[in-house]
């Protein structure tokens, strides 16, 4: 189709009597099609809020992008786009492929693009993806197909990883306002989706019902089966209850080590990949012991954080704790991703990833620390994003292993951690990072910019330096060489030692074929298959 863009008006009055209908009964886990239910907290609609991680489940389906990540896969493809590119001045130059429409019957051009990116820097949502935006200097149309990205730093390799991320998310410039965020019932009536779903209802906090979308042109195919519900839980047991008892398909989204053992005994189908999600222990380099604020000791500090990674056994989390939930974790970025190196395998406890309190309190003495060293560890009881109580106690037993040290835990809310790092009263904590990008620097980046996400008062222009030179450079071999050079860098600081990574996990019944794990993050609907 070519020509002028459309409202659509009778499609959007047709959604609203249908958005109304599903209201006031909402869909039948009856009817035909695979049930899915999640854990994962659906908080909005539009991709330039701060969705959470099931409104990120939800908007994969619906909102296409300029590239995706190849199913089952890391590699980058054009979704929507014909081709990307840099251009020999280091722009971003994308042309899309033509004939594109919203299922509302408004085509998609480079306007919308245009749009789509300059909303999320100008709404600037708190929580929400525009934060992977910084790089860009600005954005231009060059014809109705073509789109110019200038970047701040011309030719930056990590780019393409964005548009394929939350924030590449393209959205329909007749629905979505410029300065502030669409409703959910003023999207779902207007029907401006492109991606490989149409969302056809939502029963608030119970059912979203998805229809495949027979005019999607990306890259991830038309889906194996055309219908699909998605039923939200409160709670990780309910959902375990409700798929061991088949009154669902498939389970995705919030299981934990608890629900995982007993889905295991019910003999369900569990699939589990790496998710992307790193837990790890969070240094104050001022409030720490022989931090800045203290008595200023580098040399001393530094054996501490040695001495404490030399006590930690991953495996042990990893299988006894959590139960297969989480894998162990020896570097800086996900197991998956291009560059990932094992960098504290080798470099601490036993030099094959196990623990050793031999070597920890041979740290301490060549320091001259004196033992025990007192160490109070701030956690968030059971903090789905950054790690469950259940781990940090059984931390707290490794690191007193030989007596070396003395490990307190202090059990505080998100916002009592929150003031406490704001002030710096906070020595250790426990923390996380759930990137929404695939490029290796959305994971380094955090633990090297002052403040930006730990707060821990770590710097060193030598690490700076490094993360820089691998942005522009285009030689993949010498991309990943300066890569391994910033993990080992980090690896001898230690502004935070790495434990687990998360595991994407999903149990299916009824025979659910088709769970596919890749570079998107989540779980992607169109690969199901019934029986």
């Amino acid at each position: 189709m070519t020509g002028g863009r459309r409202w659509g008006l009778p499609i959007v009055l047709v959604a609203v009597a249908a958005l109304l209908a599903g209201c006031a009964a909402g869909p039948s886990l009856g009817s035909t099609g695979i049930v899915i239910g999640t854990a994962l907290p659906v908080t909005a609609l539009d991709p330039a809020a701060d969705q959470g991680a099931g409104g990120e489940l939800v908007a994969e389906q619906i909102y296409p992008h300029l590239l995706t990540t190849k199913p089952g896969g890391d590699e980058l493809v054009p979704d929507i786009a014909r081709s990307a590119r840099f251009d020999a001045a280091g722009a971003y130059v994308v042309t899309l492929k033509k004939d594109l429409l919203f299922a509302n019957g408004d085509v998609l051009d480079a306007r919308d693009v245009v749009h789509s990116f300059r909303r999320q820097t100008a709404i600037a949502a708190k929580g929400g993806p525009a934060p992977l935006l910084a790089g860009i200097a600005s954005i231009t149309m060059r014809d109705a197909r073509t789109v110019v990205f200038q970047l701040k730093k011309p030719g930056d390799q990590g780019f393409p990883a964005i548009l394929a991320s939350p924030a590449g998310a393209i959205v329909d410039e007749q629905t979505f306002p410029a300065t502030r965020l669409a409703t959910d019932r003023e999207i779902l009536s207007a029907r401006p989706f492109a991606g490989p779903y149409v969302l056809q209802s939502l029963n608030p906090g119970e059912l979203l019902t998805f229809r495949a979308d027979p005019a999607y042109a990306g890259a991830l195919g038309a889906p194996v089966s055309p219908d699909i519900t998605l039923k939200l839980y409160s709670d990780a047991d309910s959902l375990a209850a409700d798929v061991a008892d088949r009154a669902i398909d498939l389970a995705y989204g919030g299981l934990g080590p608890a629900q995982t053992g007993r889905l295991r005994d019910d003999r369900l189908d569990l699939i589990s990949e790496p998710g992307g999600s790193l837990r790890y222990l969070v240094f104050d380099f001022a409030e720490m012991p022989y931090g800045t604020k203290h008595s200023n000791d580098p040399k001393r500090a530094l054996a501490v954080r040695t001495a404490l990674a030399d006590l930690v056994d991953r495996q042990d989390l990893a299988d006894r704790v959590d139960a297969g939930a989480t894998s162990p974790l020896y570097g800086f970025t996900s197991d998956d991703l291009p560059g990932a190196s094992p960098v504290l395998r080798s470099m601490f406890g036993d030099g094959r990833g196990g623990p050793d309190s031999a070597e920890a309190g041979r740290v301490l003495r060549a320091a001259g620390v004196d033992t025990p060293v007192s160490l109070t560890i701030t956690v968030v009881p059971d903090d789905a994003a950054t790690g469950t109580l259940a781990e940090y106690e059984a931390l707290q037993s490794q690191l007193q292993v030989g007596g070396l040290f003395n490990i307190v835990l202090s059990k505080v809310s998100p916002a009592v951690l929150a003031t406490g790092r704001e002030k710096g009263d906070v020595a250790a904590y426990q923390g996380g990072w759930s990137p929404r990008g695939r490029d290796p620097e959305t994971y380094r980046a955090p633990y090297l910019v002052d403040d930006a996400h730990l707060g821990s008062h770590y710097t060193n222009p030598v690490a700076l330096g490094l993360l820089a030179r691998p942005a522009t450079e285009s030689d993949p071999t010498k991309r990943a060489a300066d890569l391994l050079l910033v993990q080992q860098q980090l690896a001898t600081d230690l502004p935070v030692l790495p434990l687990v990574q998360h595991r994407q996990l999903a149990a299916t019944a009824s025979g659910v074929t088709g769970v596919v794990f890749d570079g998107s993050l989540t779980l992607r609907f169109g690969s199901l298959r019934m029986p």
